[in-house]
């Protein structure tokens, strides 16, 4: 593709020169641009370039042999300054050939602004024709000897390729009577696309080198001064571009985010659903999968767990069985000692009874004996009563200190009958003076407190 374009802008470069017409020089300008194209993808071939190889051969074609080979070094080295107009990137930097347009339209306003506001009226800027005069200098409109002249000018230059523009405007300053004849923008296209073939450029030559070096004189203040309208109009003109550079800005980046948008939904948003389709898939795949597999475990192990839940099943009923056995006997042998609990509390409190009913008896014995002996004595050993009574209550001690084997609360009535209680030296008067019977003592008649 790229070799077939070169091919057709190769076969009509100029063809009113019998050299470009020959197959050979043909196949050494196409060989000449296709290798550079190759070897530098970052500026590949641009309309344009054939003009100028076309110029190189030319002035190579001296020296058959070496021809081809010498105009494809100096045109890869005049490329390497001229590129920026070639690029696209650059079209609209100072670097580009947008730069070079806008210093020839500046410096047309300042040296000839009756001619700049006329063409400015027409509607016909002249950047239709500077932007390929920049670009190719002028390899397309000039004669080839005119060229060679030229060139050598630029090559010569202290600023290389900056002097192509005061040549352009030396070139339409030159033409300036024809164009202010006319208001009419097909007549003044015509003239100015005639210009490069017709004007005489030894003229254009000087005019343009005084307008450089005018310009590059370091001059305080600017010369010439700048007129007050001017000022407005550039200004003016400088708003119009701004706005217009902004349009165009606004306008790129709302095509860009056309085709991206266009772009996500051609191609983007299709692969995401498609891959959401096939990831859905996948996970209906892996969820019915596991489905299965969980299904068939279970069937698997139905009988293992159904034995297993029997058997626990079992040893719960005997856990069930065992813990209400435990219970049962827990709470009968509760109640026995409960039962046996009672019965020892009665038998010690009844032991105690008979324990103090035991010891009160043998009181009453020991006082009794005491009394009858004391009763059967002399009158004259008034003196051992006491000792009695004193031996009396050792006895006493004595029985209440030894234990007392049980008896049944019926043997209290059986105290028998006792003597009179102890009594002193006055008693026995009494006793001895008058004769009593005997008295029965029973538990009634025991103090409330010895029992």
């Amino acid at each position: 593709e790229l070799l077939q374009e070169i091919k057709n802008d190769v076969d009509r470069t100029r063809r009113e020169f019998e050299f470009f017409r020959r197959p050979a020089t043909r196949g050494a300008l196409l060989a000449l641009l296709f290798v550079y194209a190759r070897l530098n993808p970052g500026v590949r071939y641009v309309q344009g370039m054939n003009e100028i190889g076309a110029v190189l051969l030319w002035v190579m074609s001296v020296d058959h042999e070496c021809a081809e080979a010498d105009a494809f070094w100096c045109f890869s080295e005049l490329l390497v300054e001229i590129k920026e107009g070639f690029m696209q990137a650059l079209d609209h930097t100072g670097e580009g050939v947008h730069g070079l347009v806008a210093g020839v339209t500046n410096l047309l306003r300042m040296y000839d602004p009756e001619l700049a506001r006329h063409l400015q009226r027409c509607d016909l800027p002249p950047v239709v024709f500077l932007v390929r005069w920049c670009t190719v200098l002028f390899a397309q409109d000039a004669t080839l000897p005119d060229l060679v002249r030229l060139w050598d000018s630029f090559i010569g230059d202290p600023r290389r390729f900056q002097f192509v523009i005061h040549i352009c405007l030396a070139l339409i300053m030159s033409r300036r009577d024809d164009l202010l004849l006319t208001d009419k923008q097909f007549e003044l296209a015509e003239v100015l696309q005639a210009a490069p073939r017709e004007a005489d450029f030894e003229v254009v030559l000087r005019k343009a080198s005084a307008i450089c070096a005018f310009e590059r004189r370091a001059q305080t203040p600017p010369f010439p001064p700048k007129p007050k309208p001017q000022v407005v109009e550039d200004f003016s003109e400088w708003a119009e571009n701004a706005a217009r550079v902004a349009q165009e800005a606004a306008f790129k980046a709302s095509v860009t985010a056309d085709n991206i948008s266009r772009r996500l939904e051609e191609t983007i948003a299709p692969a995401v659903v498609e891959k959401v389709g096939q990831a859905g898939d996948i996970v209906a795949v892996a969820a019915s999968e596991a489905a299965q597999k969980a299904q068939d475990w279970l069937e698997e192990t139905a009988p293992a767990r159904k034995e297993a839940l029997d058997q626990a099943s079992r040893h719960l009923s005997s856990l069930w069985t065992s813990v209400r056995a435990t219970g049962a006997a827990a709470a009968s042998r509760g109640e026995r000692l409960a039962e046996e609990y009672k019965e020892s509390g009665a038998a010690e409190a009844a032991a105690a009874r008979l324990s103090g009913f035991s010891g009160t008896a043998s009181s009453f014995w020991a006082r009794t004996t005491a009394a009858a002996a004391a009763f059967a004595a002399e009158p004259s050993a008034p003196a051992a009563a006491p000792a009695a009574a004193a031996a009396g209550g050792s006895q006493a001690r004595l029985a209440q200190q030894q234990p007392v084997p049980e008896a049944p609360q019926a043997a209290a009535p059986a105290v028998a009958a006792v003597a009179a209680p102890a009594a002193g030296p006055a008693a026995a008067p009494k006793a001895a003076g008058v004769s009593q019977g005997p008295m029965l003592i029973t538990a009634d008649a025991i103090p409330e407190d010895e029992v």
